[in-house]
């Protein structure tokens, strides 16, 4: 998995977001090297949810709150970045097609591992 620190990432999102959708692999954000978010592609995240909450019919918890960033879309080159209200997940779109999300790690793996349990069942 790739890895890029915080400070390259907010300077160019662009860039990052086009290698995941080109590649569909996930980027790690780094902040002094210790992992704070994922960018993955979106397709995955849809998967993910869908095996995540299929048995429980419920949506998962989104985690606290601990920033606030500004309001409205960002530009990064041919890509809009939206925050999400309470920060700390971002989505990326082109021409209005969501390509990557940005979550943060622990999100992720308590997502993943719900999502791997609820697969071995089916």
């Amino acid at each position: 998995m790739r890895t890029a620190e915080l400070a390259f990432a907010i300077e160019d999102f662009g860039h990052l977001v086009a290698y995941v959708e080109t590649t569909g692999r996930r980027v790690t954000i780094t902040d002094e090297g210790r992992s704070t978010s994922v960018l993955f592609p979106a397709a995955e995240l849809v998967e993910l949810n869908h095996w995540a909450q299929r048995p429980y019919g419920t949506l998962l918890p989104l985690p606290s709150a601990t920033e606030r960033f500004p309001c409205g879309p960002t530009q990064h080159g041919v890509y809009m970045q939206y925050v999400h209200a309470g920060g700390g997940r971002m989505t990326f779109t082109r021409d209005r097609v969501v390509v990557a999300e940005l979550r943060p790690v622990d999100w992720l793996e308590r997502l993943e591992r719900r999502a791997g349990r609820d697969r071995s069942v089916n």
